[in-house]
Parts: C-alpha cells; structure tokens; sequence
C-alpha cells in the first residue's frame, strides 16, 4: 500500500470517527432523554426554547421521526413539525417541534390565540388572526366543531400544505348543544 493509500484510509476513518462522534450528545449530553410514542422508545437530545412552546429534537441518524408524530418526553407532549435538514454530514437527525397545549382525547395539539402572544416587553400584541390549533395531519375538515376547555370552535380554513404530516387549522368561536358537546368532545 502506498502512502496516498494509507492517507486516504486514514481519512476515511477519522471522518466515520467524526460523523459518530458528533451525534453522542444525543447519550450523554444534559438534555439528553428517552422519548415515548406507544410502545417505541427513543434516545433523545430535547433543546426547548426558553418560556416558548417550541424546541429541537435530536435522534440518532438510524431513528426517524415522522411529521406529525407526537412523543411524549417527561409526561410533556411534543408534535414533530418537520425535519430540519443539515447541509453537513452528521449522525444525527434535527427536528421542529411544538409543546402541546390541548388535548382532545385521541391526540394532543398545539393551540395557539391572539391573546397568548407575547412579545419581548411581555405585552400582549394584537392579530387580526383567528386562534389555530396545530395537528397531526387531516385530523379535522372543514366546518368540524371542536371542544376545547369547555368552549367550541368550529374550523373556517386549514393548511396541510405547507409542513406535509401536519395540519394547521384557523379557527372561529362557536356554540354548540349539550348534546353536540358530547359528540366533539370525542375528538
């Protein structure tokens, strides 16, 4: 074997050294954790923003997460927004996450108002917005009335374009019966 063989080897070893090393965070680190989906459990690395309801998930390059897939972490409930591709060779996969907030009994979701939006100041900023829920894909359709905390919503527009696994759904204060009540509070 010549020299430039050698290098090359050489090469080759230290940069699967690398791509193996880079992911141990994901075991070792802080805030590394075990996730839960069902019956699946999963080493993690959670990075959550500080006082927001979004967060990083870290996972082995052979565990895959799927968009909209839901994994509790330490009895909390993270939806997987999307995968965050890396540029770089890495170990290692990035997810976008949301803390859920509500949940509808089949499934947890990410309900987000114009009064629970905050600025850096803490003053309550104003949106022409209509509140949304966030949700594993195709959940609701249009014109679905929901039972959130005692109060009904009912669905005006949803987007299952934009992060494909998950659905965001804008939604209008409602009323419903006692007897519909019963019927939306079975999502």
């Amino acid at each position: 074997m010549n020299s430039f063989e050698r290098f090359k080897n050489k090469q080759r070893r230290r940069d699967s050294a690398n791509e193996h090393y880079n992911a141990q965070f994901i075991f070792n680190a802080y805030n590394s954790a075990i996730i839960h989906k069902d019956d699946i459990e999963l080493h993690a690395a959670v990075v959550s923003k500080q006082e927001k309801d979004q967060g990083y998930i870290y996972t082995h390059y052979n565990d895959i997460l799927q968009p909209g897939d839901i994994w509790e972490v330490n009895t909390l409930h993270w939806l997987i927004v999307e995968e965050i591709i890396s540029i770089k060779d890495t170990d290692y996969h990035k997810y976008f996450a949301l803390l859920c907030n509500v949940d509808l009994g089949i499934t947890w979701g990410y309900f987000k108002s114009r009064l629970g939006i905050r600025n850096e100041q803490d003053t309550a900023l104003e949106s022409t917005q209509e509140p949304q829920i966030t949700l594993p894909a195709h959940f609701l359709d249009y014109q679905d009335k929901i039972v959130l905390d005692g109060r009904a919503w009912i669905v005006q527009e949803y987007d299952s374009i934009s992060n494909p696994g998950v659905t965001v759904y804008s939604l209008q204060a409602s009323t419903v019966s006692k007897d519909e009540t019963q019927d939306a509070n079975s999502y």
